[in-house]
Parts: structure tokens; C-alpha cells; sequence
């Protein structure tokens, strides 16, 4: 009977032992950070308020993804434990893409719609300036509260797809989903129509675009609705 208590003792000792070694190496000793653009990752580290040194297994993961939340500009996808010693933090940063104007300010936007910032009504309109989205509610962090949410929808495949192929706009009027004009910088009005088979439509127009600049033509309207073919009218 005695031996067998001095067994179970060890064997307690053994996995005691064990468990103190385990819990000093899976320590965290790095954090790396992925998706960093403007930002660098250690601001980003910080802002996650993960302490090196402490368990891998005390980590709360669903804590940093919320305190990374609170930043605007980011956008926090994954944080994940690589053992035994290191953190790996995914993120997107949140761009400025896009501005609202409402009661004298411009509410500034990602390709989202998150608002990333409030700014008094400039002289000259930095960014694609957006009508026809009511902006209901506004909170900075947080995706723009709108009584039309599928517009903002339409919004942001409309501005990736410029994004994309390296179409710059002025101006962008959805108060008509079902037919959104797209004004480009240097004076060409597009009119998309819907939010439909934009990568025909994209390609209709820089290719309208590059034969109309070889003629000389910069400014007009270009009707690209039926994704078929490229119209070009004067204004």
C-alpha cells in the first residue's frame, strides 16, 4: 500500500513538474503582426494589450479582437497562437476611400462604409465625394447607419471595382441604386446602372476611355448600363 501512495506521489510530482515546464516555455515571446499598410505592428501590438510573458493559454483571444475593434482604421481578422511562443495577429487596415456631406462636415468612409473620421467641410474635397446614401446615424468606428443599407452595399462593389482597375472618382451618386453615375476625375461622367457584371462594365470603360483620349476626348458621358457596349455622348 505504501509503495503504491509513493507511486502515485511521484507520478503527481512528474506531472506537476511537467506542467510548471510547460506553462515557462509556452510563454508569449513574440507577436508578430500581418496586414499592416500605413500602420506599424508594433502600434498595432500595443493597442492589442498582449503582455509578453504571459501563458499562451491565459491568451484571450476574443479580448484582443475586441480592443483592436476599437480603432478605426483597423479592421481585426484572426489572432492566433503559433506554439509555443508566438502570437500572430492578422489584420486589414481600413483606408480612406470615400466622404459623405452632412450638416457641414464630411463624414469620411472606407470602401465599407465604416467612419474612420469627422472633418469640418474643407475648401477642396480630398476623396470620392458620395450622394444620394442617407447617413442616419454616425459613429465613428462603426459602419455608417443608414435607412437604405443595400445602397451602401452597391457603394462598396461599385468602389472596389474602380479601386481595381485604377478608375478614379470625383463623385459617385447612388440616389438611385438601379442606375449609379460615376463622375471621373478630369471631366468623364459614367453611367453604370446597376451594381451588376461590374467587371464587364469596368472593362468597357477603360477601354472606351484609352480610344477616346487618342481622339482627344476627355469629357462626355459614357453609358456602360447594359454591360454590352460602350455609349459616348456629349453632355
Amino acid at each position: 500500500m505504501g509503495k503504491r501512495i509513493l507511486k502515485i506521489l511521484a507520478a503527481l510530482v512528474f506531472l506537476g513538474a511537467a506542467a510548471f515546464a510547460a506553462y515557462e516555455t509556452l510563454k508569449v515571446r513574440e507577436i508578430a503582426v500581418i496586414g499592416c499598410v500605413t500602420k506599424k505592428a508594433e502600434d498595432i501590438a500595443g493597442i492589442s494589450h498582449i503582455e509578453y510573458g504571459e501563458s499562451v493559454f491565459l491568451l484571450d483571444r476574443r479580448a484582443v479582437l475586441d480592443r483592436l475593434s476599437q480603432e478605426p482604421f483597423i479592421k481585426p481578422l484572426s489572432v492566433e497562437i503559433e506554439y509555443p511562443d508566438k502570437v500572430v495577429i492578422t489584420i486589414e487596415e481600413r483606408l480612406r476611400a470615400a466622404c459623405i456631406e452632412k450638416q457641414g462636415v464630411l463624414l469620411i468612409i472606407d470602401k465599407e462604409g465604416w467612419l474612420l473620421e469627422v472633418k469640418v467641410m474643407p475648401q477642396d474635397i480630398e476623396y470620392t465625394l458620395i450622394t444620394g446614401v442617407p447617413a442616419d446615424a454616425a459613429e465613428v468606428g462603426k459602419r455608417l447607419g443608414t435607412s437604405d443599407t443595400f445602397k451602401l452595399d452597391v457603394l462598396s462593389r461599385v468602389i472596389s471595382a474602380l479601386e481595381e482597375n485604377g478608375l478614379y472618382a470625383q463623385g459617385i451618386d447612388i440616389s438611385l441604386a438601379a442606375s449609379v453615375a460615376v463622375d471621373l476625375r478630369g471631366g468623364m461622367k459614367i453611367e453604370l446602372g446597376d451594381d451588376t457584371r461590374l467587371d464587364e462594365k469596368m472593362k468597357w470603360i477603360k477601354a472606351s476611355l484609352a480610344s477616346l483620349r487618342e481622339k482627344g476626348i476627355e469629357e462626355g458621358i459614357l453609358d456602360v448600363s447594359t454591360a454590352k457596349y460602350a455609349y459616348h455622348r456629349v453632355k
